[in-house]
């Protein structure tokens, strides 16, 4: 009798570890892809995160309300995008070494098409450059003046000229004004405007009362124009 008990004693424990070490082995199981989905988030965050690093968004809009110009400056390169005629364009600026970006226009299909321009800074002037490194723009620049001209003397230049902290006057090759940039800290708006008062572009991503002006100097090629309000807001 004694010995029937001690074997089923020992039947029953051994029951239960198996037990014990099936229900351990079917739990651990179970975590197995929880565990798995909870590493994994923090690793999606971090990438998004690093996607946007960096990143520097300046959009200008039309009277309109509608987006005509927008730059964006990323830590490996820069995109504008511009309404002109209607039509989308995307021009991505590259440096290939110090103090040197090339622009070249996006294809349909994301590759990058010819040189509109090269761009060669120094600490107080940049020049802008076709693909035969002929000299298109050079653009000086003072703490209440900025010119834009043609040639290396800097003769017969567009000017932008800062008459406050929060405006410019912008003045065509005659030295007329053909119209200003002002912020306004009401409403926290930038805008360009005609000499009549017509609005040409506003934005609420920046107080640089000077880049923006470059857009109603309309003998220069809009591409350019823009090439030149991009590198004039890295200042």
């Amino acid at each position: 009798m004694y010995m029937f008990r001690v074997k089923n004693y020992a039947l029953l424990s051994l029951l239960l570890v198996i037990t014990f070490v099936m229900l351990g082995c079917g739990s651990g199981t179970s975590k197995t892809p929880e565990k798995n989905v909870q590493a994994e988030q923090p690793e999606q965050f971090e990438q998004t995160a690093q996607a946007e690093k960096g990143s520097q968004i300046v959009a200008f809009k039309g009277a309109d309300g509608k987006r005509v110009l927008t730059f964006k400056q990323y830590a490996d390169h820069d995109k504008i995008e511009l309404t002109d005629a209607g039509k989308e364009r995307v021009i991505k600026g590259r440096s290939n070494k110090s103090g040197s970006y090339k622009y070249k226009e996006a294809a349909a299909d994301g590759s990058e098409k010819m040189l509109i321009a090269e761009v060669k800074r120094k600490s107080d002037s940049f020049k802008l450059f076709d693909e035969s490194d002929n000299l298109l723009w050079k653009v000086k620049i003072k703490e209440d003046k900025i010119k834009i001209s043609d040639n290396e003397e800097n003769q017969n230049a567009f000017e932008i000229v800062k008459s406050s902290a929060e405006r410019c006057k912008v003045r065509d090759r005659a030295a007329k004004s053909i119209g200003d940039v002002k912020f306004y800290p009401d409403n926290g708006k930038l805008k360009v405007k005609t000499a009549e008062n017509e609005e040409v572009i506003i934005t609420k991503d920046s107080k640089n009362v000077a880049a923006p002006g470059v857009v109603l100097f309309s003998e220069i090629p809009l591409e350019l124009r823009a090439i030149i309000i991009n590198e004039l807001l890295r200042e």
